[in-house]
């Protein structure tokens, strides 16, 4: 395909009749020994521009989205690579969002665990990552009945796994019921442009939604548990209820991130500023300042002590924050007494500076960051880049994280492919005025040549020493 490079696995592939003797199926097989099928492709290496990313809740697979509207997702290996699992093909236009499903339910069938979906201009797609197929029924669709009248921006999780949020670029977020055929559960329109971002915290049960209107909204989302199912199906006026209606950023905001006790809120924006949001007083702690370019990611770990944003910028940093640890054991059914005890540990007293401060920065991608992920089980991080790029990143120690991994695709059309290296490298020419030369095992990136112009002949050296290109 366009813009993507495969490499095909070629086997004898036979129609063989019920009931037909061996010896005919003997003559058939020699007869057709000389034609051979190419069913399928082994690997695809191919990463499509602003692709979003998505590792499973036990961090062992990674999705992200190839050229021609491919779904890749890739699985870890014993030695903590990852590696191509499966090549999703159904959707018809560029992927915006992805996200495995969460399979927080004790009784979470196998299928249930091999759920991944997606969103883009079409609406939700429901793939079964192991069936490889996504269900014709099992789909969302964009201007239908009920479909969001737009792009679908964003996904997250809900109570548990039992309900599905997607933001739009139609100003609206819909609430999905996953345990009734994902109908329609509630739709919300109180933004006044795209809804860019919503997240959901467990033990609070807030949920919240941003985009380009610059509001951060913070709902009480306590009605979607299970239990309220047959109440809302009585009573219509059961709903989501408005916490907190945040402003202060100017521009997108492009990224949110809870606390992980619940009681903060971090939200990353076009305005190159980290803003942190009290969930008890509603109101703004203060504002990180260090990115020149729009905050894409951020992600607070280590018992709220760090602190990892990402930018259009290139850059990656790690942030030392003042503490916002939970000082007072509550229950995680009394939303009130989570948020009260934050009050202590989130308001910063007039006479203190706060102590945030940069412990390290490194380069992500030279065409900015667009999409990060930190693994949910392995110190693995993952991001995009906008120039067709993912990495995966060995963050055992984030003060010197390293790239485990490179997976580049060409943002043009590929013009020439040449095995080499024993067919252990594939090296590749493209419009784009690249050469590149790729690990067939893994996909993964051994080297590249910027031309300064399209190439469209390609020819490699006995001895590997040598690429020769022409365009």
């Amino acid at each position: 395909p366009l813009h993507t490079i495969a490499t095909i696995l070629g086997r004898p592939s036979y129609e063989l009749m019920s009931g037909a003797s061996p010896e005919r199926e003997a003559s058939e097989a020699s007869a057709n020994e000389s034609h051979r099928t190419l069913n399928n492709s082994f690997r695809v290496i191919s990463v499509q521009r602003d692709s979003p990313i998505s590792f499973s809740p036990d961090g062992n697979r990674l999705a992200f989205a190839g050229s021609n509207h491919i779904i890749q997702v890739f699985e870890r290996r014993k030695d903590g690579l990852f590696t191509e699992y499966a090549s999703l093909l159904g959707m018809n236009d560029s992927v915006i969002v992805l996200t495995f499903h969460p399979y927080i339910a004790a009784q979470a069938s196998d299928r249930s665990k091999s759920r991944l979906y997606a969103g883009g201009i079409e609406g939700i797609f429901i793939w079964d990552i192991d069936q490889g197929r996504c269900h014709p029924t099992m789909k969302i669709l964009n201007w239908t009945s009920g479909g969001h009248e737009g792009q679908v921006e964003c996904l997250c999780w809900a109570a548990g796994d039992t309900s599905l949020v997607s933001g739009s670029k139609d100003s609206s977020f819909k609430i999905w019921d996953a345990t009734n055929k994902f109908a329609l559960l509630e739709e919300n329109d109180d933004h006044k442009s795209s809804v860019l971002v919503v997240a959901y915290h467990e033990a609070t049960q807030l949920l919240a939604s941003t985009g380009r209107d610059s509001q951060i909204k913070v709902w009480d989302a306590r009605s979607l548990q299970p239990t309220m199912r047959s109440k809302r199906r009585e009573d219509s006026s059961v709903r989501i209820a408005l916490k907190h209606n945040f402003e202060g950023h100017r521009g997108d905001v492009t990224s949110i991130g809870f606390s992980d006790s619940g009681g903060g809120l971090f939200s990353g924006a076009r305005d190159n500023a980290v803003n942190i949001w009290d969930l008890v007083n509603g109101s703004l702690i203060r504002v990180i300042s260090g990115h020149k370019g729009d905050v894409r990611f951020v992600s607070v770990i280590n018992q709220d002590k760090l602190l990892v944003s990402c930018s259009l910028d290139g850059l990656i940093n790690v942030w030392e924050l003042e503490d916002i640890s939970v000082k007072k054991a509550v229950a995680d059914s009394d939303i009130e007494a989570i948020l009260q005890a934050q009050a202590q540990v989130l308001t910063v007293a007039d006479d203190a500076k706060p102590t945030d401060k940069l412990i390290h920065s490194f380069s992500g991608h030279a065409s900015g960051v667009w999409a990060a992920q930190l693994n949910p089980a392995h110190p693995v991080m993952a991001t995009t880049g906008r120039n067709n790029e993912l990495c995966f990143w060995n963050i055992t120690d984030l003060l010197e994280p390293k790239v485990d991994q490179n997976i580049v695709g060409h943002s043009g059309p590929v013009t020439a492919v040449q095995l080499c290296n024993g067919d252990n490298w594939v090296a590749t020419t493209s419009t784009d005025f690249h050469v590149y030369l790729f690990n067939t095992s893994n996909g993964t990136l051994v080297g590249k040549v910027d031309c300064g112009s399209g190439m469209f002949a390609l020819s490699v050296s006995m001895d590997t020493s040598t690429i020769f290109a022409g365009g």
